[in-house]
């Protein structure tokens, strides 16, 4: 029963959307979306980590930022990066297919002291005649890492 309905769900997806959706509608619907991360939980000043992370989204490419920020709010590690590689997402609208894109960067850290470090991603997408500002990146629940704050687009992580 549940495949039938789930059926008779995507059918009328794709009647209803099938049709007039577009890339741009697509693109524009939803920001990009952390999909996992591969990073230390834990940091020391002054050595260098791998950062591993994937986003969705439903543009092209990226080119993603990552920062670290210190306990007073102050950057102190930031890295601009290119995908090296990219696959089929898991989202879908209408006809469109999102893509996830893969990331890879080295990061050392200055800071003094024990404390929280919190981490962000921000997305560019690459050939967006709207729109090719950096975005805030949705970072959800359930990826193994405590959020930063309410809003959905940080990750905790302790600096000893």
């Amino acid at each position: 029963m549940k495949k039938i309905a789930l059926m008779i769900i995507m059918s009328l997806s794709t009647f209803i959307y099938g049709e007039t959706v577009t890339t741009e509608e697509a693109q524009h619907r939803l920001p990009p979306v952390v999909f996992s991360i591969d990073i230390p939980k834990t940091v020391s000043a002054n050595t260098d980590y791998d950062f591993k992370w994937s986003v969705m989204g439903y543009h092209d490419g990226y080119t993603l930022v990552i920062n670290v920020y210190d306990k007073n709010g102050k950057q102190i590690a930031s890295e601009k990066v290119n995908s090296y590689k990219s696959e089929a997402g898991q989202y879908s609208w209408g006809n469109i297919q999102s893509k996830r894109f893969f990331y890879s960067t080295k990061l050392k850290f200055n800071f003094t002291g024990s404390q929280d470090l919190m981490i962000r991603f921000f997305a560019s997408p690459k050939n967006d005649n709207v729109d090719d500002t950096f975005l805030s990146c949705l970072v959800p629940g359930g990826l193994g890492y405590e959020s930063g704050d309410s809003t959905g687009r940080k990750i905790k992580i302790s600096g000893r």
